[in-house]
């Protein structure tokens, strides 16, 4: 009964709730989750029982469904560690939330360089921006090693914190990654010391801007660091 019910619940999570203070839906991706344990506990019975009738009329049927299991839980094994070989390739479509192009791996390799010259030029109290009008900027968060004043629109303020400065905030620093701007004036109120403008910001596409009107201290082909503030 007890399986039953965290089945049931599971299922019902899943199907009729989500996540309300994140954009994405962890609650039933996750949630799903419980459910299908319990499925994976359940088969271990009907799975034993056709073992021992394997060469009786109807074991086929039990035989295709356990191929078919397998065949859907080893495709998304091995989709997961494809997918962007085959997106460098053009032969599946753009994952968008990790790159805005198909060259992935370049842009990673670029990232990853960069930061790599920030964490060692950089003080470990050093504050680096990037681009916070993105949903979910995975370079930052894989490889900054350094503190950020807002890594989302909401300066993260959905996992706690009182998100009432972040408008503030956003108001500054959004418009530096749009379009040019006082960027000396914007990290001074935020005690920032570092911009990073990747090739998907619109200011990277303007060469008088500040990404390519300032030395960087850390570049590559598809990302450029900057120092700014008055300290």
């Amino acid at each position: 009964m007890m399986a039953l019910g965290l089945f049931l619940t599971s299922l019902f999570v899943a199907t009729f709730l989500r996540s309300s203070v994140i954009a994405n839906n962890d609650l039933a991706w996750r949630g799903a989750i419980i459910g299908q344990l319990i499925l994976i506990v359940w088969s271990a019975g009907p799975l034993r029982a056709w073992w021992r009738m394997r060469r009786r009329r109807g074991a086929g049927l039990v035989v295709g469904l356990v191929v078919l299991g397998l065949a859907s839980s080893g495709y998304e094994v091995v989709i997961l560690r494809i997918y962007l070989p085959l997106m460098e390739a053009r032969k599946v479509p753009i994952a968008e939330w990790f790159s805005k192009t198909a060259e992935s791996g370049r842009r990673t390799f670029d990232a990853r360089f960069v930061y790599e010259e920030l964490r060692r030029d950089l003080p470990r109290d050093a504050i680096v921006q990037a681009n916070p009008t993105r949903w979910n900027d995975v370079y930052h968060g894989l490889y900054g090693q350094r503190q950020t004043a807002a890594f989302d629109r909401l300066c993260g303020s959905v996992l706690g914190g009182d998100p009432a400065p972040c408008a503030s905030m956003q108001a500054e620093l959004a418009p530096l990654f749009w379009h040019d701007g006082d960027i000396d004036k914007a990290c001074d109120a935020w005690n920032i010391r570092v911009l990073i403008a990747k090739d998907d910001d619109p200011v990277f596409g303007d060469r008088s801007a500040w990404p390519w009107t300032r030395a960087p201290i850390a570049v590559a082909e598809s990302v450029r660091a900057v120092r700014c503030g008055s300290r």
